[in-house]
């Protein structure tokens, strides 16, 4: 709900902006209130390692790009070691890890309704096209979020269903298994290449790893049934979605145009690379933004 407030902003905070801090006050204050010993908890001295380089970083940020930019970068960055060290402490008992593998499920059912309001009436919030194909992504700022939100549902589906759903509970598991189609249908819809290509990796892993390879052919005779049933609809999606990877393939044309362009802009990124000092390259830039679309180059680029 707080990532579809992204375009209210008062005085330039937002929401989003304000959850950040408040996530953070509230992890400090049940620190001091628990007085829970840090150095008890694993990896403890990597992460006090890591949150120094991060104050390190964002004075460069600060420098850079002022002090906004500066708390902006900390907060974010600092968000993934303190909720790691939340799930570490604060869910390792069977009842409250399934109460978080249910929060997981539960979170779903927001952005799956405005993206199948968006399908079922044609109104779209927020128009954004990929060759030809409208992705239904509701009310976010981008198909990110609401990915984000179905596949981390997908995961609390498929852990709970595992851990916590035994055999007797028939309506449960019908249920869940309904809202996993949902999900899938959900996910679909958003037209993302990344979601493919991680739910084909998915599956192979899945029939590999736990040698149950019969799972393939049948993920691909169900694709198949879909296919028919929809006149041919799914495929012509993948191939309009893919259309730049299948002409890379065939050799009509260079890799800058693939995965949308970012094979071009991971180039340029790396050519700057390159011709950065020594003490930049070290130390990093201190930019915190930019259209890296790559982790690993905004994280050279902004610390080094």
């Amino acid at each position: 709900v707080i990532a579809s407030t992204w375009k209210y902003e008062f005085s330039g905070i937002s929401l989003i902006d304000v959850f950040f801090v408040l996530f953070i006050l509230i992890f400090l204050g049940r620190l001091l209130a628990k007085k829970e010993k840090l150095y008890e908890i694993p990896y403890m001295n990597l992460f006090l390692i890591y949150i120094f380089v991060l104050i390190f970083i964002s004075i460069k940020v600060h420098i850079n790009g002022g002090i906004l930019s500066s708390i902006e970068f900390l907060a974010k960055s600092i968000y993934s070691p303190f909720c790691f060290y939340l799930g570490a402490v604060h869910f390792s008992r069977e009842k409250d890890t399934k109460s978080l593998f249910l929060s997981f499920i539960l979170a779903v059912i927001f952005p799956l309704i405005f993206i199948f309001i968006q399908k079922i009436t044609g109104y779209t919030w927020r128009y954004h096209e990929t060759r030809g194909l409208i992705r239904a992504q509701g009310v976010y700022h981008d198909v990110v979020s609401a990915r984000i939100f179905i596949m981390q549902a997908l995961i609390g589906i498929f852990l709970y269903r595992h851990y916590f759903l035994h055999k007797e509970r028939n309506l449960v598991k019908f249920l869940i298994t309904q809202l996993c189609v949902l999900c899938g249908i959900g996910l679909y819809f958003l037209y993302s290449k990344a979601i493919i290509v991680t739910l084909v990796l998915w599956l192979l892993l899945f029939s590999f790893l736990r040698k149950r390879i019969y799972v393939l052919p049948l993920a691909l005779g169900i694709f198949i049934f879909l296919n028919l049933i929809t006149e041919s609809r799914i495929l012509l999606d993948m191939r309009t979605l893919f259309a730049r990877e299948i002409e890379y393939a065939g050799g009509k044309i260079s890799s800058d145009y693939v995965l949308a362009g970012r094979g071009g802009i991971w180039k340029q990124y790396s050519k700057e690379w390159k011709e950065l000092p020594i003490s930049e390259k070290l130390f990093g830039t201190g930019r915190s933004h930019g259209y890296f679309h790559n982790d690993f180059l905004r994280v050279l680029y902004t610390g080094g």
